[in-house]
């Protein structure tokens, strides 16, 4: 832009997304569907004249070279988080926005499936902290069965019994791999979840498991 002096970077991408694929931190968008843009209007009235499933066509300056790249456009949930499972007093959820901003999404080697159970807090006093079971962590496996989404893992957990020594395969924010045990306590560390209600209160309901 001559009279503000502006231009349009890529500061991040989130992970598994089309951007993801194609743009990469640092890239300074020249043109978005053969229209130049500087601002976020800009690119915004590019993405509407798209057709449905149409990839949109971008012309970026990266390392002083200009590249033209095929993002695939998809839809993006602005509901946030809707369910929350606490567990051995660890709060487990679906990898939410703000982490997969930071443009890191482990999956299963085995399978390929991105992995959905996202530790993002856990309780003083609780197996979680006795054992290590900290924030941050994607659980990637219980007992050795695979658990890509939070319905996996409830069905890999639920029939534990309390006091029961648990093997979990943890994947951290570096991507580092990590193998804990975890002693059950469900006398004072009982499995339930928070969920939000699809009637249109948006509501949030507690159910033991």
């Amino acid at each position: 832009d001559p009279v503000r002096r502006q231009a349009l970077t890529v500061a991040g991408v989130v992970a598994d997304t089309g951007a993801s694929q194609s743009l990469k931190g640092g890239d300074v968008v020249l043109a978005a569907g053969n229209e130049p843009v500087v601002s976020f209007r800009g690119v915004e009235r590019a993405v509407s004249m798209c057709a449905t499933e149409q990839p949109l066509l971008l012309s970026v300056l990266r390392k002083g070279e200009v590249v033209d790249v095929t993002c695939e456009l998809s839809e993006e949930s602005c509901a946030g988080t809707g369910r929350l499972l606490h567990w051995a007093g660890a709060q487990l959820q679906p990898t939410h926005r703000p982490v997969a901003e930071l443009g890191f999404r482990p999956t299963d080697p085995s399978t390929g499936a991105h992995l959905d159970v996202f530790i993002s807090r856990w309780y003083h006093g609780s197996p979680a902290q006795r054992y290590g079971l900290y924030a941050l962590n994607w659980v990637a496996s219980v007992n050795g069965i695979p658990t890509p989404t939070l319905d996996s893992f409830i069905d890999a957990t639920r029939s534990l019994d309390d006091g029961a020594f648990v093997r979990l395969k943890l994947i951290s924010l570096n991507a580092r791999p990590k193998v804990l045990t975890v002693k059950l306590d469900l006398h004072y560390w009982p499995t339930w979840e928070l969920r939000r209600t699809t009637d249109g209160t948006n509501e949030w309901e507690r159910v033991l498991l």
